[in-house]
């Protein structure tokens, strides 16, 4: 289904299947295959076509291939956000340390190899709390903005964390206030994060092609198409 979704924006430049996940990772999902020579037909059933795609070249397990590739940029980014959070908030050696934990957890690996959206979250999730940390040692207006970017990217991932981001910055954000007094003084600073959820809700717009009804529509190079 996520390949499918992903051929239907490169071939149709639309977007109305399945419409519970972002398009940003099913975009990357469907690029290789779509170079490859795949396209979305449309057919009446979208399980079936996608299946048949995997037998476009003659080669399945080439497409299967294809097909997952686009996830390990997922996997890069998440494992460069982590090092570089790690690093921030300890020292280079525990970052290089967090970093070997990242790319060898088996969950990790696993879904990165994978056609489907857990590993964009991920990355999704180490973007936004990587900006938030510096966000916490600076609370100031430019750093907002960032957050708020940051979270955008992660929702255009995967749409669980417009929960999960807010929710585990709240507990960063709670621990640091019980640990660390110099928090607890920059409160007025704090009123910069008004900007974080309309910035972010900008990012989304912009990962559905900037439409707002219900068949966005999106070519491969970024410009939205009245829907049809």
């Amino acid at each position: 289904m996520h390949l499918s979704a992903g051929l239907e924006i490169l071939s149709q430049h639309r977007y109305w299947l399945q419409l519970q996940n972002p398009p940003l990772p099913r975009l990357l999902i469907a690029f290789p295959p779509w170079l490859a020579g795949a396209r979305f037909e449309g057919g009446a059933d979208p399980i079936k076509e996608a299946m048949a795609k995997f037998y476009v070249i003659d080669r399945y397990k080439t497409m299967l291939v294809l097909a997952r590739v686009g996830t390990l940029v997922f996997f890069l980014i998440g494992a460069m956000a982590t090092w570089a959070w790690a690093r921030r908030e300890t020292d280079e050696r525990t970052a290089l340390v967090a970093l070997l934990f990242f790319t060898t957890q088996p969950a990790i690996l696993g879904h990165s190899g994978l056609a489907t959206l857990d590993a964009a979250g991920t990355a999704g999730m180490a973007v936004a709390l990587l900006a938030f940390s510096r966000w916490l040692e600076r609370p100031n207006l430019v750093r907002a903005l960032v957050l708020g970017a940051a979270w955008g990217f992660s929702i255009d991932c995967k749409l669980l964390c417009i929960a999960y981001v807010p929710l585990a910055c709240a507990v960063i954000y709670a621990v640091r206030l019980l640990r660390d007094p110099e928090t607890r003084a920059r409160w007025r600073s704090i009123v910069t994060v008004l900007v974080v959820p309309p910035v972010a809700a900008l990012m989304v717009w912009a990962g559905y092609g900037f439409s707002t009804a219900p068949v966005s529509v999106l070519d491969p190079i970024g410009r939205a198409f009245p829907g049809t």
